[in-house]
């Protein structure tokens, strides 16, 4: 099991009882410190949010909150995730890095495009293409993009970045792109950048088996259980079979809140406790756990109670600490 860490570029993350926030951040916190930090103790990855905009009020909650309650405040504080990425690409030299996930309906498909490819060629080919169809309708509506075509705007935008970091001239005549003679160079280091498609519906499971790398499931409330999304995992394998591909190739990742503590916490001796909370032993129980569950990559958002970015670096140091163990829990095989 590899452990990749959630950037801070949207906040610290709080966890309660119920669910997952982000509220106003500490603003110390420095993104470039963080990636070196986490690259010295071997983490496999970084993570960035991505949302151009939050709106004052949201019936939209978070997929994650399963409560509804709202994740983001209406005045959240965000840095801009692929900017974030070109930073890290220039001061780290080996970790790799994604959005989690890019929304791609939410720009044209060929500006993204170009900046992926820039961060891959500017990184030495270190980036992972984490993309999605999104979730907040009022941000959709506040971009003048359609909610309801979201998923199918996903598909063209796949298709133009495939095609644009392959081939020298694209033409594409599609239901919202049309362009022809395009041309888009420096091409990505990588013969074929991965696409992680963050998805948690049957719809997002045959666009992964299809196009992409790997699928990225999302498990922010306090007590989550690994099997929750194995009819999921189930349906992609179908659909991989059916489109004649080796579930070797594929990859489940799964981001999960974590808050690593000592054996003196009274967090580790609760009866029931919160996921990847507790003792190394029982962090690293929990982690077995999901690789019990088909999941290769565990990309951890600290719970980080006080808020303070001083916690953040003492967390991302706890869990640093676990990545040779984790590194040695086997990944069980899909069932086929």
């Amino acid at each position: 099991m590899e452990i990749s860490l959630m950037m801070p570029t949207h906040g610290l993350l709080f966890r309660n009882e119920e669910n997952a926030f982000l509220p106003a951040p500490d603003r110390n916190v420095d993104v470039v410190e963080v990636a070196q930090l986490a690259e010295r103790l071997d983490y496999h990855s970084l993570w960035f949010s991505d949302h151009v905009l939050m709106t004052r009020t949201s019936d939209s909650g978070h997929p994650a909150n399963w409560s509804g309650e709202r994740a983001y405040p209406g005045d959240a504080y965000m840095l801009d995730g692929l900017v974030s990425m070109g930073a890290v690409a220039a001061s780290t030299s080996r970790i790799r890095f994604s959005p989690s996930v890019l929304i791609s309906p939410y720009r044209h498909p060929l500006h993204d495009a170009r900046q992926l490819a820039a961060a891959d060629v500017l990184s030495g080919g270190r980036l992972i293409a984490g993309v999605g169809a999104g979730w907040m309708k009022e941000e959709f509506d506040a971009l003048g993009q359609p909610f309801e075509a979201r998923g199918r705007m996903l598909e063209e935008c796949v298709e133009i970045y495939r095609r644009s970091w392959r081939d020298e001239w694209v033409d594409f005549d599609g239901e919202f792109y049309k362009f022809s003679d395009v041309s888009m160079n420096p091409k990505p280091i990588q013969d074929e950048v991965p696409l992680v498609f963050g998805a948690a519906t049957k719809a997002g499971a045959r666009r992964a088996a299809r196009w992409g790398a790997g699928l990225y499931l999302l498990f922010l409330d306090p007590y989550p259980e690994p099997d929750r999304y194995a009819p999921l995992h189930e349906e992609l394998f179908r659909q991989l079979e059916a489109v004649d591909r080796s579930a070797e190739e594929f990859e489940f990742s799964v981001m999960v809140s974590a808050r690593p503590t000592g054996a003196d916490d009274p967090e580790s001796k609760r009866t029931k406790r919160k996921a990847l909370t507790g003792t190394p032993e029982q962090v690293l129980a929990d982690v077995a756990e999901f690789a019990e569950a088909g999941y290769s990559r565990c990309v951890v958002h600290l719970d980080v109670q006080s808020g303070t970015y001083a916690e953040y670096l003492e967390l991302v140091e706890a869990m640093g600490e676990l990545i040779p163990q984790a590194r040695q829990i086997p990944v069980r095989a899909p069932a086929l």
